[in-house]
């Protein structure tokens, strides 16, 4: 349903500018770098940094660039952002951050990454994590069902396009509640929109929605997030071993939470977020009151 998405800029396409989407993918990179060290890695969100941990553990020397102030601070709370950012950045990983890229130049056998104030940074390879475009290529510019907002093919909450029959689901699926139009972009949604479009050929009602979950693999670190972390929500830290557990409540209620190396405090946050259990700050940040005893709300 999507690709890996290039930047508009001279020399993204150069053979040593590589995208990380499918598996031939990773073996090209691999390829190329097997008797090489210098990696730029562009893009701060979740496939740049997995892409950074990778590399530093194979022992590459790293630059990594993104264009915003901290890399992950827009999908994961400033505090852990920049605790995660502060491992990384151990492994010999140098972090160049509000940058402006030019262009990409090619060498003999290098490439550069051109910044606006005029630095070149060579490297042998360069690798975009910025972000997927929905596969619509089959479909002509101006169709019918294509989203000008977000992209992708637009769909009801059935998963069904205006035209009777057709339906889609995935990375691809813009979908419009009424209120906005938005594409979700990992494998749980993918999963679940698939079983709504069964259940809309087949007459049946639509299966129930989970609760958004997801996880991102850098080198040692497994991080969990489940439910929604909004900018207005009230965000717990809960100090349990050695990373925090952010937990975010609306009311008196959990709509999110996020860990890293601690699978079990998310499992928990999903089932509190969905029964819709009464929960106390104070107590889900007191690490002396295990979880699992607020599972079913306050004690």
């Amino acid at each position: 349903g999507g690709e890996a998405r290039r930047l508009p800029l001279p020399g993204a396409d150069l053979a040593n500018v590589f995208v990380l989407r499918h598996f031939a993918d990773a073996e090209a990179l691999r390829s190329r770098l097997a008797d090489k060290s210098r990696v730029a890695v562009v893009g701060g969100g979740f496939i740049g940094a997995e892409t950074v941990a990778s590399l530093a553990q194979l022992g590459k020397q790293i630059t990594w660039l993104d264009a915003l102030p901290l890399p992950l601070a827009h999908l994961l709370p400033k505090q852990l952002s920049e605790k995660i950012v502060a491992h990384h950045l151990q492994q010999n990983v140098e972090l160049i951050t509000e940058c402006k890229i030019s262009e990409f130049s090619a060498q003999d056998d290098t490439v550069s990454v051109v910044l606006a104030d005029g630095k070149h940074i060579e490297v042998d390879a360069i690798v975009l994590g910025v972000g997927m475009a929905p596969s619509v290529n089959f479909l002509p510019q101006d169709a019918d069902m294509l989203s000008t907002q977000v992209g992708g093919i637009l769909v009801n909450h059935a998963q069904a396009t205006k035209f009777a029959g057709v339906y889609a689901a995935g990375d691809v699926a813009a979908i419009d509640d009424g209120e906005k139009v938005k594409r979700h972009e990992h494998w749980q949604s993918a999963q679940y929109q698939g079983e709504c479009v069964a259940a809309s050929i087949l007459g049946n009602d639509a299966p129930e929605e989970p609760t958004d979950w997801f996880w991102s693999d850098q080198g040692d670190l497994h991080i969990e997030m489940a439910g929604k972390l909004p900018a207005d929500a009230q965000l717990i830290c809960r100090e349990e071993g050695d990373w925090p557990v952010y937990f975010a409540m609306q009311g008196e209620h959990v709509i999110g939470a996020v860990s890293v190396n601690n699978s079990n405090a998310v499992r928990t946050a999903i089932r509190m977020i969905k029964n819709q259990v009464e929960s106390d700050p104070a107590q889900l940040a007191d690490p002396a009151i295990a979880l699992r005893k607020l599972m079913r709300g306050k004690i």
